[in-house]
This record gives structure tokens, sequence and C-alpha cells, in this order.
């Protein structure tokens, strides 16, 4: 009993700690907005890169020298970049599936900001 009563006491206690955490999280939560703003802008990046490395293999495939191993070399730098933009584009889509199957909004239009008038 005294055990129970203890326990119970504790968690009353430490109830106002969990209400106050929550002003603390702000900064933690403009950290990850920085830090997904900067990974939106990479991303349209790296699919360019991997769209980059697969053309030069392309290119090395067939206007290489003459050769088995140079022939193989572009096929794997091809292989490489066609595996690249597969699965960042299948990760994107995953997301946008998972977002609207959740019904996550990520593009908030805000209000124009407006005179009162009397």
């Amino acid at each position: 009993m005294i055990k129970k009563t203890a326990y119970f006491t504790f968690v009353m206690m430490a109830l106002p700690l969990v209400a106050f955490a929550q002003a603390n999280l702000e900064p933690i939560r403009q950290i990850v907005q920085a830090a997904g703003s900067i990974i939106q802008g990479l991303i349209p990046i790296l699919i360019g890169l991997a769209i980059v490395v697969f053309f030069w293999g392309l290119i090395k495939y067939v206007w290489g020298e003459k050769g088995e191993v140079n022939q193989a070399r572009g096929r794997s730098i091809m292989t490489a970049g066609l595996v690249a933009l597969f699965v960042m584009v299948s990760l994107w889509g995953i997301i946008l599936l998972a977002q609207d199957a959740l019904n996550i909004q990520t593009v908030r239009q805000l209000p124009a900001p407006r005179i009162p008038s009397l």
C-alpha cells in the first residue's frame, strides 16, 4: 500500500515537469525544421547528381576505349547511378505516400497580413 501511494505521489509531483518540458522543445523544433529545409534543398541536387553519374557511365560505356574492362567499368557506373536514382525516388514516393495516408500537410498556407479597418 505504501509503495502504491509513493508511486502515485511521485507521478503527481512529476506531472507538471512534463507540461513544462513542452515549452523547452521550441529550440529543438527549430533545429529539426532547419535540418529539414536543408535536406529539402539537397534532394533535387542528389537526384541530379545520380542522373549525371548514370550518363557519365553511359558515355564511358559507349565512347570509351573498346575493351571488356572499360565497358564493364562503364556498366558498373551506370548501374550505380540507376540504383541511387531508384532508391532516392522510391524513398521520396514512400514518404509522400505515408504523409498522404497519415494526412500530414507539408505546405501550410499562411494568411496574408491585413490592416485592421474600423
